[in-house]
């Protein structure tokens, strides 16, 4: 049953709006949700807490673009001390999510320190194209327009990214590809930078306190 929000959010075309709607939540096919996933299962099984450490910066950049929007999405919501610790009244599961990721994400970040640089860096690079990979196969067989990472020109029209492309593709009147090329290289920037400095920070003993680790950098 399709709900009336969503009717009226979209009006043309709601059937297979909703279907696609439907299959890219149930299938975590945005960023923020399949990561979430993916640090709780890495924090479980994972006794070394190297891959929640690796998977965290996807978390803490997925956090920090949202968090910020979110009360921008609901009617009458400015930024608030609330919002922040608590959320808006609507779309309360969605805050709690994002507000998982930047904590636990940061946590599973700053408390592993047994740092291969170019082993692990590999492996963020892996993730990443792991997850890619999964949501293109899964975006064009099933024919998923929303809510899919960008990788659909849909999803910068009618789904997570339409936001984005009001910035930069209609405030700053920057054409689609280089709005859409802009977004990735920034996150892939953040991505990278934010565990490079993390690198150095361990490496150096940067605000810690105990002996120096010896770590390897191949």
């Amino acid at each position: 049953m399709i709900p009336e929000w969503f009717k009226d959010k979209y009006p043309e075309d709601t059937i297979t709006m909703f279907r696609s709607y439907t299959l890219s939540k149930s299938l975590f096919m945005d960023l923020c949700p399949f990561f979430s996933i993916a640090l709780c299962v890495s924090m479980i099984l994972d006794k070394t807490k190297r891959w929640a450490f690796l998977v965290s910066p996807f978390c803490i950049l997925g956090g920090l673009i949202v968090m910020p929007l979110i009360a921008t999405i609901e009617k009458d919501q400015y930024f608030t001390p609330k919002w922040v610790f608590v959320g808006t009244n609507e779309n309360r599961l969605y805050f709690l999510m994002h507000w998982f990721l930047i904590v636990f994400g940061s946590l599973a970040f700053v408390n592993f320190k047994n740092i291969v640089y170019k082993k692990d860096l590999l492996a963020i690079h892996i993730i990443a194209l792991i997850f890619f990979a999964y949501v293109i196969f899964n975006a064009y067989v099933l024919n998923i327009d929303q809510n899919v990472t960008g990788v659909k020109i849909k999803d910068w029209y009618e789904g997570d990214y339409k936001g984005v492309r009001k910035l930069l593709n209609g405030k700053w009147h920057l054409p689609l590809w280089l709005t859409i090329t802009l977004t990735y290289m920034t996150a892939y920037g953040f991505v990278v930078g934010l565990f490079s400095a993390r690198y150095y920070f361990v490496k150096n003993k940067i605000l810690a306190k105990e002996q120096p680790l010896k770590l390897q950098y191949s």
